[in-house]
């Protein structure tokens, strides 16, 4: 900052609220939207706290938002956003038709494309046993990402074109495939198109999912689950299925437990991420009011 003035740390908080705010919405005009003009105006009131500290190059001033009054704010002006659970992304990429499993500058790219969107990634090992196994195919890497747990995938075929990039860019989560095409001068702005659209398509998904799937409670029961560790690992694995918006306990009783669960996609795709990491089985002959489920582990 070039100086402590009321004018000049407004000025710093404004930018850094419209940051923030691309985190949680992948939007990157937002100060500009007509519904948020009052919110850029006082932008201090979104601040939990902030300090100056003197550093080398200069004043810094360090502050950090207020997360529940941002997706207040958010919510009230009907601007979709990221939910509290956002999905990991599994990032697979080829150039010029092979694999990527070496290239830390593109890494970084893809890390710093996705955190600006607020898009949690990881890139794949892709070691021997995987690379045998994967197809460079939309189904081949929605099929080995669920070795990763993620909510979604990415799978971008980048290659040089003239003097600068393009990329066949092909997203995915659940059972929903989207493609699309992307062209920059570089490969870091290619890198913020891809992830900015992939984000934003989420997120739309998201709150279309969440109006019209979750409207109704799911209610299930677990037999098997006899310590409170098995509790737990049960809770924790429930909890981390990316179809569920939540799981609440209703009941115990002796060693059957009764859940409350709010699935996007309803039964389908919970039993499809069931599937995919099945650490809890169907017991044939419940009925769909209240499923009957055995743990394994």
């Amino acid at each position: 900052m070039q100086t402590q003035a009321l004018s000049d740390r407004t000025g710093y908080i404004q930018s850094a609220l419209a940051e923030v705010l691309a985190q949680h919405t992948a939007r990157f005009d937002l100060r500009q939207d007509p519904r948020l003009t009052a919110a850029f105006e006082q932008p201090e009131q979104w601040v939990d706290w902030f300090q100056y500290e003197s550093q080398a190059e200069g004043t810094v001033l360090r502050l950090q938002f207020n997360e529940g009054r941002i997706r207040q704010l958010l919510a009230e002006s009907q601007i979709p956003a990221w939910t509290a659970k956002r999905p990991l992304t599994v990032v697979w990429l080829t150039l010029s038709g092979q694999w990527v499993t070496e290239d830390q500058t593109l890494f970084t790219q893809v890390q710093r494309a996705s955190e600006q969107v607020g898009l949690p990634v990881v890139v794949p090992v892709l070691d021997l046993e995987e690379l045998d196994a994967i197809q460079s195919t939309p189904l081949g890497v929605a099929q080995a990402s669920q070795r990763y747990r993620g909510g979604a995938w990415v799978l971008a075929d980048i290659k040089p074109v003239g003097g600068g990039w393009s990329a066949s860019w092909h997203f995915g989560a659940n059972q929903d495939l989207w493609h699309i095409n992307v062209s920059a001068d570089s490969l870091e702005l290619l890198m913020n198109q891809g992830f900015t659209q992939t984000a934003q398509t989420l997120i739309q998904h998201d709150a279309e999912q969440k109006h019209v799937l979750v409207l109704e409670p799911l209610y299930i029961s677990l037999q098997k689950v006899q310590t409170l560790s098995q509790f737990k690992n049960m809770m924790n694995y429930l909890t981390q299925l990316s179809v569920n918006e939540s799981v609440s306990l209703v009941s115990i009783d002796k060693d059957v437990i009764v859940l409350e669960l709010r699935p996007r996609g309803g039964i389908p795709a919970l039993l499809q991420a069931i599937r995919a990491v099945p650490q809890m089985v169907l017991v044939p002959g419940g009925d769909t009011q209240n499923l009957m489920f055995r743990w394994l582990s």
